[in-house]
């Protein structure tokens, strides 16, 4: 979707990279809704792209669908309803106004239904008892900082330098999806700089999406095979080990 020179080759190039991410095995077997996150804040993603492409209510319905879907998953996944809007303002070309309108639309209305659920279905309230735990419960250390920075590291690996490189040539679709990835991780960090890998999920695919058309243009074709599975057997090794790590 992002790259549409060569799609296929993106699409498998962005899959294999998040798959063999070091981040993806050692989540994956948490047993909590955060990994869920990940795939739903895609889907919202590519929805608004479909809607300001193709301007049809059927486009429209699918996006509010997808970002309820995503807002039913987690309350920390809140950030998915500022997707809409940012991407209508980068990509629309044409009516602009009104696409970031309905953008803002269907982010207000799931949070209206989530704050009209909260106060008539609930007996406490679930935004501040949520948000409140995840605020008392990480409280900074020289330590977490330290593991704060190296999951950091561990998450964006190349991705900054390989978008430096391809700064210029980044499309609105691409940086339209960088950005989303970007607002996820500024609102996990704002949690006193959490260093739970689960918590940055979102963040991973859509930042090795939207870094994927860059990486294209700045990797030698010759490398297009090698330099994944080198990615991948690094990142598998990285993974292994912090799993060994954590059982002992």
């Amino acid at each position: 979707r992002l790259a549409p020179e060569g799609p296929r080759v993106a699409g498998l190039l962005a899959a294999t990279l998040t798959a063999s991410h070091c981040d993806s095995p050692r989540t994956a077997g948490q047993l909590m809704l955060d990994p869920f996150t990940a795939p739903f804040a895609t889907l919202v993603v590519l929805t608004t792209l479909r809607w300001v492409e193709r301007r049809d209510a059927r486009s429209a319905l699918a996006m509010l669908a997808a970002v309820y879907g995503a807002c039913s998953v987690k309350l920390a996944a809140l950030s998915v309803l500022a997707a809409p809007p940012l991407v209508a303002l980068v990509v629309a070309r044409h009516r602009k106004k009104s696409a970031v309108a309905l953008g803002l639309a269907v982010g207000i209305l799931p949070l209206l239904t989530l704050l009209w659920y909260a106060r008539f279905t609930l007996e406490k309230p679930m935004f501040s008892a949520e948000f409140s735990e995840m605020w008392t419960r990480n409280v900074p250390t020289k330590g977490s900082i330290w593991n704060f920075l190296l999951e950091m590291a561990l998450l964006l690996q190349f991705m900054p330098l390989v978008l430096l490189a391809g700064a210029r040539s980044i499309r609105r679709e691409a940086l339209a999806t960088l950005l989303v990835a970007a607002v996820f991780l500024l609102t996990v960090m704002s949690i006193r700089l959490h260093d739970d890998a689960r918590l940055y999920l979102p963040v991973l695919g859509l930042a090795l999406a939207g870094s994927t058309p860059s990486l294209l243009r700045v990797l030698p074709p010759r490398w297009i095979v090698g330099a994944p599975a080198l990615f991948g057997f690094v990142n598998l090794a990285l993974a292994t080990l912090g799993l060994l790590a954590q059982r002992g």
